[in-house]
């Protein structure tokens, strides 16, 4: 399994497409992201991959499309779950379901362990309180970037 995570994009293109050449050279498809996308047009940069969207305090309602699956609490992917918020990341990680549990809000870039799953927020890629970054899982192996 090959993915990329981001989240807190409010918008900001130049930071995004930055992010979505490093994923293409990683030959990456499916992208994460953990909400506040910048609304609805901003969805468009995202022609070529399949965006799995969980939406976040800033995020009007979105819809689901050919290659944008929407979720409004949290989504999961195999064998991660997702989520915008800290606490229901927590929460989701504690029933000790998922091995990676992603979030974004705070845009600081964190890892924990709880139990048996690890709690990652991939930062932000707004480049907004923190530098702009985002993660890439790879066969369990979970590895921030920086832009």
């Amino acid at each position: 399994m090959k993915i990329a995570i981001i989240s807190d994009t409010h918008g900001n293109e130049a930071t995004l497409k930055k992010a979505l050449k490093i994923i293409e050279k990683e030959k990456i498809k499916d992208i994460i992201h953990c909400g506040d996308v910048g609304g609805v047009d901003f969805l468009r940069n995202f022609k070529g991959f399949n965006l799995f969207l969980s939406l976040g305090n800033m995020d009007d309602e979105l819809e689901s499309s050919k290659n944008i699956k929407v979720f409004s609490n949290f989504g999961e992917y195999k064998n991660v779950a997702f989520c915008h918020f800290p606490a229901k990341a927590k929460e989701l990680a504690e029933k000790e379901k998922y091995e990676f549990v992603f979030y974004g809000h705070t845009h600081k870039p964190w890892q924990e362990k709880i139990n048996n799953c690890i709690m990652a927020n991939s930062g932000n890629l707004a480049g907004q309180i923190f530098k702009a970054t985002f993660a890439i899982l790879k066969d369990k192996e979970l590895k921030l970037k920086i832009l």
